[in-house]
This record gives C-alpha cells, structure tokens and sequence, in this order.
C-alpha cells in the first residue's frame, strides 16, 4: 500500500483540476467558434433573402425605362442613370422610382441631366443602364449587385 501526505495529495488533486479545467476551456473554444460559423451561414442566407436584383427591361422611349426586380427580396428607393449616345452627341438620364416588390416590373421616368459619372461610354444608337437600390431592411445592394449595366 502507498501512502500518500497530505501536501502531495494537494499536488496531485491540483494538477487534475487543472487539467480538467484546461480541457473545459479547448472545448468552449471550439464551440465557440463552430457556433461563429453558423452564425455567419445563417446571416448570410437571410441577407440573401431580401436581396435585390434590378434589370433593366424594356426601354420603350427616350424618357421612360422599365426596370424588373428579379431578386427575392423588394427594393426601395430606386436610382437608375443612363448614357445615350445617338445623333452625334451623348446624353445623360437619370431617374428614381419609390420601390418594388420581388419579381415585380416598374416603369422609370428619365430626366435629362448635364454629364454624369458613368462608367462605360456606350456605342452609337444605345443607352447603358446602371441601376442601385436599397432593401426594404435598409441595406444597400452590394456593388456587384447594383451596378447593371445593359445595352439597348
């Protein structure tokens, strides 16, 4: 039989906790940061289910655009500028619609303004697009999202 003293029991029961209480924390940590992904999955997916996605359509005159909402989640405050290049000069619109719900279609009504910032300088006979809006959540379309540019 071992005896053991009283101080090297302490030692001994001491080391244990701390071993345990080593361990305990390893597996907080982990969790935490498996519980952090998931978090972040699930902000992402629900920030895609308000997302917008606006294209432009149709353009039936030189002042009116229409503009569909193809994504699943409704837009608000609706900004769309365009660049027409025909007869010889370059011509800038812009325009904004209130909002619109999820795969739903709006018409646009362009003013001509002097020069805009545009991006792309369009070919002769053809307007470029570029459209941005906010969710109904107050977030701003990304800038990937917000920038289309299509030629008519």
């Amino acid at each position: 039989m071992v005896m053991v003293d009283s101080n090297s029991a302490l030692v001994i029961l001491t080391f244990g906790l701390l071993l345990v209480t080593g361990y305990y924390a390893y597996e907080t940590r982990r969790s935490r940061k498996v519980s952090e992904g998931t978090l972040q999955e699930l902000q992402r997916q629900q920030a895609a289910q308000y997302d917008t996605h606006l294209i432009p359509t149709r353009w039936p005159d030189l002042l009116r655009l229409e503009v569909t909402n193809l994504g699943p989640g409704a837009a608000v405050d609706i900004q769309v500028t365009g660049v027409y290049q025909g007869e010889g000069r370059t011509r800038y619109f812009q325009g904004s619609h209130a909002g619109m719900s999820a795969n739903q279609a709006g018409m646009v009504h362009l003013n001509e303004v002097e020069g805009l910032n545009h991006s792309v300088e369009p070919v002769e006979g053809s307007m470029i697009v570029e459209t941005t809006a906010s969710t109904v959540y107050g977030k701003k379309m990304s800038p990937e999202a917000s920038k289309v540019a299509r030629t008519f």
